[in-house]
């Protein structure tokens, strides 16, 4: 659901909300993006297994709005419902990014929390021109995580399963922002439950 102009004198702020169940992925909405190598995308058929991305040996497939930046740098939320199928050899990452080159291939402007199997641990990915990343105590793992990270206009904020991380305030995206969700490995999968995004 988009919310736009009610009437000629009011903006509500963009607001969705996808919920990832039914026959197929809603494409009106997302786009599905094979980076690099092999990827497959589809419905996980199990019960509340929402959306299945897979790579096919040594690859990258995300989804993303298609360049459709609907979402402020300095002024937004994403929250993603997730989890990923393996804890070894991959990266799985959830959140906002200006572009859809895929992690992999340096995707430029971004704040994305991911699964950094070579730390065994959960970070916080921001950047512009330079990257860096925050991590957090939370080792990887396959349960089902709440993800949650909120742009500001000096600061991105985030938390897992509504436990507030250390905040980053350096190498902030300074462009407009699209959800994104992706996963690189050899033969790795992540399932997507639930998507929220709004500007504050």
């Amino acid at each position: 659901m988009y919310e736009s102009f009610n009437d000629l004198t009011t903006v509500n702020k963009q607001h969705m909300v996808e919920w990832f169940t039914g026959n197929a992925l809603n494409t009106d909405r997302w786009n599905e993006t094979t980076t690099f190598g092999s990827a497959t995308f589809a419905m996980n058929d199990s019960v509340d297994g929402g959306f299945r991305i897979s790579t096919s040996g040594n690859g990258e497939g995300m989804i993303n709005f298609n360049n459709k930046r609907n979402f402020s740098e300095t002024g937004c939320v994403a929250i993603w419902t997730a989890r990923d199928v393996q804890t070894t050899s991959y990266s799985g990452y959830y959140g906002l990014a200006n572009g859809i080159t895929g992690n992999n291939a340096d995707m430029g402007q971004l704040a994305v929390i991911f699964n950094s199997s070579m730390n065994d641990v959960i970070g916080l990915r921001t950047g512009n021109t330079t990257k860096g990343n925050t991590y957090a105590s939370d080792s990887t793992d396959t349960d089902w995580h709440v993800y949650k990270i909120e742009m500001k206009s000096s600061s991105a904020e985030w938390s897992i399963d509504g436990v507030a991380q250390t905040t980053r305030t350096s190498t902030l995206p300074t462009l407009a922002l699209q959800p994104v969700a992706g996963i690189y490995g050899n033969g790795k999968s992540i399932d997507l439950r639930y998507c929220e995004a709004y500007n504050t």
